[in-house]
């Protein structure tokens, strides 16, 4: 769904925003945009995929101008990692969508920008979006295989592996019964 505010206007508030935000990157700036991303985690359960995906097109542009000004040592981490969450949630909505090769590429972006963060949990929830995109394919093998991948990334506490365990679990499970038990995943 497309904004329907004219294009002078977007121009204006972007203007007004790089004004606002010349220089260095405050810290209410930088949880503004993990408190945003935080709020796709639970968008994505409950708003259809279309709104989603233009809310999501429009706030990547502005984190990708937010990056492009905002250069320094202390802000670039953050912002991959928040650039690395919203990639994600770009690659659950497009899952629903069945846009294959959309979601490959949005998977692509988020590890990157999850190593860019160098932030491991960012990085298995990261692969394990993909994994959950290899499994709605019907791919199974592939799931497993992604799963595994992202279980494999060193993590503090374990945090983001729940996930990525689950689509393991949900696709050993799916092949089981594909094909009479043969697999044992």
């Amino acid at each position: 769904m497309a904004s329907r505010l004219p294009r002078d206007m977007e121009l204006t508030r972007r203007h007004l925003e790089d004004t606002i935000s010349a220089g260095a990157m405050s810290a209410a700036e930088l949880d503004d945009w993990q408190h945003a991303m935080m709020r796709y985690g639970y968008r994505t359960r409950d708003v259809p995929s279309p709104i989603l995906l233009d809310d999501l097109t429009g706030d990547l542009a502005d984190l990708e101008a937010a990056i492009t000004r905002h250069r320094s040592a202390s802000a670039l981490p953050r912002l991959a990692g928040v650039a690395a969450g919203m990639s994600g949630m770009m690659v659950l909505t497009l899952i629903k969508t069945a846009d294959r090769r959309a979601w490959r590429g949005w998977s692509r972006t988020a590890e990157h920008a999850a190593l860019e963060a160098g932030d491991a949990k960012v990085l298995a929830w990261a692969r394990a979006q993909e994994s959950y995109g290899w499994f709605y394919a019907g791919e199974m093998t592939t799931a497993i295989d992604t799963a595994r991948a992202a279980q494999t990334v060193p993590c503090v506490g374990g945090g983001a592996r729940g996930g990525t365990g689950d689509a393991r679990s949900r696709c050993a499970w799916r092949r089981r019964q594909c094909t009479g038990g043969a697999h044992r995943g």
